[in-house]
């Protein structure tokens, strides 16, 4: 499944840039759950950054880099209706105490009201796509990427191999057979099966039956 996106978007893939940003886009796109996000983006991502000779070191940083921060701040998301559960049961305990606060009493309110403060998200989702534009890498993953780029490698270099330990048995065994046609659908209907799921959980675990919202 994971081997059709990156054929489809070879054609247009031409650059370890380009192939950054493409991934970055697919974390930006899958803003509905981190785990999600991480699953299928990373999966889906890896065969078209090997071919570009980016380093597994590198895709891991843009797929963490991203799927947390756009779930942090996105209204719609998983964890965000976990969080604002966890707001809503403190604010209850206010109103248990005083029915009339000078603050916002809803769970959702206190949400919107903090996404300016959260920094750290803010700040990944714009250094992301300035250090994939600039070209610019420091420490540990400067050797990472220039191991790569410099011997031309395609199996995603020495962090591939360290993620594996050298067990085959590590790796995937959901890979398609080899005379299995490769269908865009094959991976399309799967993803948005997924999405849909999400959205009609979010829905039903957060009705409280009252009618109202």
């Amino acid at each position: 499944m994971c081997t059709v996106l990156p054929q489809a978007l070879r054609r247009f893939v031409r650059t370890a840039r380009s192939a950054q940003l493409t991934a970055f886009t697919c974390g930006l796109i899958i803003f509905f759950d981190d785990y999600a996000n991480t699953l299928v983006a990373g999966a889906s991502m890896r065969p078209l950054l090997d071919a570009m000779c980016v380093s597994r070191e590198k895709l891991a940083f843009i797929v963490d880099a991203t799927a947390a921060p756009i779930a942090s701040i996105v209204p719609i998301s998983s964890w965000v209706g976990f969080e604002v559960g966890l707001i809503q049961a403190e604010l209850d305990k206010i109103l248990a105490r005083d029915p009339n606060p000078s603050i916002v009493t809803t769970g959702f309110g206190v949400f919107l009201e903090t996404i300016k403060y959260r920094y750290y998200c803010i700040f990944m989702l714009f250094l992301m796509p300035m250090l994939i534009i600039a070209d610019r890498d420091l420490g540990p993953m400067l050797i990472a990427e220039r191991r790569c780029r410099i011997y031309a490698r395609t199996d995603g270099g020495d962090g591939a191999a360290r993620a594996t330990g050298g067990d085959e048995q590590l790796k995937s065994t959901n890979a398609p057979t080899p005379d299995t046609p490769c269908r865009w659908w094959n991976m399309a209907f799967p993803v948005l099966m997924l999405i849909f799921y999400i959205f009609y959980l979010l829905i039903v675990t957060g009705d409280d039956g009252s009618g109202t919202q």
